[in-house]
Order: structure tokens, then sequence, then C-alpha cells
């Protein structure tokens, strides 16, 4: 696992403009479980980097989901457009096939990620870097049709909230 940190630092900044910014998500070193979770928040605009010369406008992000949703390259190196595929390290971009499609200038890309490209068995063996933190939450194995993309974690039925953080998930309250 690439140096995961499991307990963000206190007084992390919450949001970016309009977006609220849970952990593992962060804008901060200390805030952020690892790098491929680090978001850059400039003018009120959050950004996610998915490689040296490639950055995606951050338009949503769901803990529940295990769900980022970005839209419009913010820069590139040069005028083409890129695809977002998730790898074995984060976020990678691939070229599409040259010139075979017109993109639109709007689009939305849902990146689906996980923690660890680990099993849920493993990672619970890893106590200091288990990412499941909250004690009404469990460990979810993530896949993209076939293939493998590692854990994440949801609230245990009944509860709501961040399974990252400690005391994270607390009960839905009825009526």
């Amino acid at each position: 696992m690439q140096d995961y940190n499991p307990k963000p630092k206190e007084h992390c900044p919450a949001s970016c403009g309009p977006i609220t910014i849970p952990f593992p998500f962060g804008l901060e070193e200390g805030c952020f479980a690892n790098e491929k979770f680090h978001l850059n928040c400039t003018s009120g605009n959050l950004t996610v980097s998915v490689s040296e010369d490639a950055q995606y406008q951050v338009t949503g992000i769901s803990v529940e989901d295990g769900t980022l949703t970005v839209s419009n390259m913010v820069n590139g190196s040069n005028e083409k457009e890129a695809i977002l595929i998730q790898t074995e390290d984060g976020y990678g971009v691939d070229s599409p096939m040259e010139d075979q499609f017109d993109f639109s200038v709007e689009y939305n890309i849902v990146i689906k990620w996980a923690v660890a490209n680990l099993t849920c068995e493993t990672a619970m063996q890893k106590d200091t870097e288990y990412a499941c933190r909250s004690s009404q939450s469990y460990c979810l194995n993530v896949t993209h049709g076939e293939i493998f993309m590692g854990y994440r974690c949801k609230c245990s039925s009944g509860f709501q909230g961040n399974p990252y953080v400690n005391a994270g998930c607390t009960a839905i309250m009825c009526g």
C-alpha cells in the first residue's frame, strides 16, 4: 500500500467552493490518505491531478458510492481530449483513438475509487493502515466488471456518515 494515512490531522479544510471534501480526500499534507486522494483548491475550483500534465475539475465526491465525479480538463499538454482511467496506483490518463470521435466540450466522468489495491481480508490484517476506522463500518471489495480494484469502506446498515474516520458512522434517526 502506498503510505496510507488512516488518521487525518485536525482542522483540515472541509470544502472548496460548494464542494465538501470528505476524508480520505484532502487538500493539505496530512489531510488526505495518500497522494491519489490529494485535491487542489484554487479560486473556489476543486481539481484532481491525474498526471503531471492533466488536471480535471472535481464536481462531486461520494464516500457512500465510492465515486469521484470530474468534468473538463483544466490543463493539458495538448488540445486533444483525454480519457481518465483507474489504474493500480491511482488514476491515469489515456488518449482516445486519434480523431475517431468528436467529444463535447462539457462532459462528466464518474470515477469509481478504492482506497488500496488490497482485498478486505489482506487490508484488515494491516491494522495501522486499515482504512475502515469507524466501529460501525465494514470493508467492501471493489470491482469494475471483472477487474479487481481494491477495497473501500461503507457504514453499516442503519448508520450513515464517513467510515474512514473514527466515530464517522452515526445512527440514522427516524422521525
